[in-house]
């Protein structure tokens, strides 16, 4: 997954201008830095279902409920291993005979489970463990953890400023001004397209100084 971080910042910079007015209000200028960097992925998210159906609703219920049980005690010697229910639902399923009234044969049960880990080693252990206790797969994700993510973000923070302090510095110069100041700052992230084998970072700034 691609991601994109822009920061904006607001200089104020005072020039050596003879005018009062243009000393008190000052030239605002537009800059832009960015900085990049990349990620390996970290992280694996592995998506399963568990399904049944029957014609008592209860023993279908119980009949999902053991089968997650068995996976959870699987797993449940994985060091930081996180394992969560994203959606569980029941629904009736129905017959439906020719000129005659829908009825209902019985109930099927669906609940979707996410185990999240940074064991990418441990992958085929979790994927055996799930299948042979009844569920089906649906996808395997891996990605950047979220601590990686800040890090990396913290670390871009970092090089963009710098490189808008020497633009500054450089352009204050330039036009003959005596100093800038810092006014505003906004920061946001967009995401781009995702990528399989790494994450790439990208922040980016633009800057309005004034002089």
């Amino acid at each position: 997954m691609r991601y994109l971080f822009f920061l904006s910042l607001l200089f104020f910079n005072v020039t050596i201008s003879s005018s009062a007015e243009l000393l008190a209000s000052g030239t605002r200028i537009h800059l832009t830095a960015t900085a990049e960097t990349e990620r390996v992925n970290d992280e694996v998210q592995v998506t399963f279902r568990i399904e049944k159906e029957g014609r008592n609703s209860d023993k279908v219920r119980r009949f999902v409920n053991q089968v997650s049980a068995d996976i959870q005690r699987q797993l449940q010697q994985e060091n930081g291993l996180q394992q969560q229910t994203i959606s569980r639902h029941m629904q009736a399923v129905w017959r439906y005979p020719e000129h005659q009234a829908a009825v209902r044969t019985g109930w099927r049960m669906v609940q979707v489970e996410r185990i999240t880990s940074q064991d990418l080693d441990a992958l085929p252990h979790w994927l055996e463990a799930i299948e042979k206790q009844g569920a089906i797969l649906n996808h395997v994700q891996f990605r950047v953890s979220q601590r990686a993510m800040q890090e990396a973000e913290s670390e871009l923070r970092q090089q963009v400023m710098q490189r808008f302090l020497s633009q500054a510095s450089e352009l204050t110069q330039a036009i003959g001004g005596e100093r800038f100041h810092l006014i505003t700052l906004h920061a946001h992230q967009v995401n781009a397209q995702p990528q399989q084998q790494a994450k790439t970072l990208m922040l980016r700034a633009s800057a309005t100084m004034q002089d």
